[in-house]
């Protein structure tokens, strides 16, 4: 439960590329969030010809995420490291003869 509210946290929207603190900035790419809102921010918004759209995707730096390809590859190896992750905790969290 921590690691989600730090995922949601730190998703580039509450917690931008701005304001997270130097220290911090490897949360907004270990976020699966970040990837998924920054992807649809710049599907929803990437439009030249739109002032305001540019504004968002500006404000919030969705200007130079990743890309959707890049996303969704980083995407699927974060399921299986945390399904590797949860596998390896049931494991030797809940075996009582280790």
């Amino acid at each position: 439960l921590p690691l989600m509210i730090m995922f949601m946290m730190y998703n580039g929207f509450l917690v931008t590329k701005a304001t997270v603190p130097d220290f911090m900035v490897w949360a907004l790419y270990c976020s699966p969030f970040y990837y998924t809102i920054a992807n649809l921010a710049r599907d929803l918004y990437d439009d030249p010809e739109c002032p305001g759209c540019m504004a968002v995707i500006n404000t919030y730096g969705f200007d130079d995420a990743p890309d959707k390809t890049v996303g969704i590859i980083i995407l699927v190896i974060l399921f299986f490291l945390f399904r590797i992750l949860q596998i390896f905790a049931l494991i030797y969290m809940n075996n009582p003869e280790c």
